[in-house]
């Protein structure tokens, strides 16, 4: 197993708490800021010629104090809120850098009933992409877990950092019961070969091993996924430039003879220029 960590000494405290638990597992630590594509680069390519069974490509941070969105005077990103790619923190981490990891690493991704973990609208586009392959992609989502994240939240709108933090407070998982989804969609035998799922809970969020639908249109449809698919990988390539870009998996229907429903995004949803 190996496992990419920011900070080493925290790396090295979880590993021995894990040794502890289950004794001498085979454990190694890489350390990257996924802030950083260029980190994210780095990390696969100390992972080259390593054969990949799974991939949890799920990362995450939380930022402290306000967040802050840049004002009609500020070019989007605000300043302070960018990373060295020019990319807003959290979607750097929390989004782009998971993206290129997968597409860095699904080469190494040779057993059949391969797994990759990610977030939803991109998982399932890559899904359809790697089908032939014999990989499947699924998403997960933890549901409400009291963690220490809490306490970096912003307090100044302080009714709603209570309701959060009230909920959380009562009605939250512990951090072992928020790991389920993704233990369930990483390791559950019967989901081989299934191609995409997504796994969350029901039941006020408090059980996990079950298959939902996603709560928003957009995640439901097909073409917005190929489309966020395909305008994430412009910009990852605008990022670490078309040399270091990893190979990109074609959609099947992207092909000469393109399925309707990709040729009626091409045709019919395409904005148009109107009359002024």
């Amino acid at each position: 197993v190996y496992m990419v960590v920011r900070n080493m000494d925290k790396g090295r405290a979880a590993v021995e708490q894990l040794r502890k638990e289950l004794g001498p597992v085979k454990l190694h630590l890489l350390q990257a800021d996924f802030e950083s594509m260029r980190e994210v680069l780095g990390v696969a390519a100390e992972l080259k010629g390593v054969r990949i069974d799974l991939l949890i490509s799920i990362i995450g941070t939380f930022f402290p104090g306000p967040f802050k969105m840049a004002s009609a005077q500020e070019q989007w990103p605000a300043a302070g809120l960018t990373t060295e790619d020019g990319l807003e923190q959290t979607l750097a981490t929390n989004f782009f850098s998971g993206a290129l990891l997968a597409l860095s690493l699904v080469d190494q991704m040779k057993s059949p009933g391969s797994r990759i973990i990610f977030m939803i609208m991109f998982a399932r586009e890559l899904a359809s992409r790697l089908r032939h392959r014999g990989i499947d992609v699924f998403a997960v989502q933890p549901g409400v877990v009291w963690t220490p994240v809490h306490a970096k939240m912003d307090r100044s709108h302080y009714l709603a950092a209570w309701a959060v933090s009230g909920s959380g407070l009562f009605f939250g998982q512990t951090q072992y019961h928020g790991a389920w989804s993704t233990l369930y969609a990483a390791t559950e035998p019967s989901l081989s070969g299934k191609g995409f799922g997504y796994f969350g809970p029901n039941m006020l969020g408090l059980w996990h091993a079950t298959e939902r639908q996603p709560g928003t249109k957009q995640a439901r449809n097909p073409v917005t996924c190929w489309r966020l698919f395909e305008e994430t990988v412009k910009v990852l390539e605008e990022i670490v430039g078309s040399a270091a870009m990893p190979p990109v998996p074609g959609n099947p229907d992207d092909a000469q003879g393109a399925a309707p429903l990709k040729g009626n995004y091409r045709g019919a949803h395409k904005p148009t220029a109107t009359a002024a």
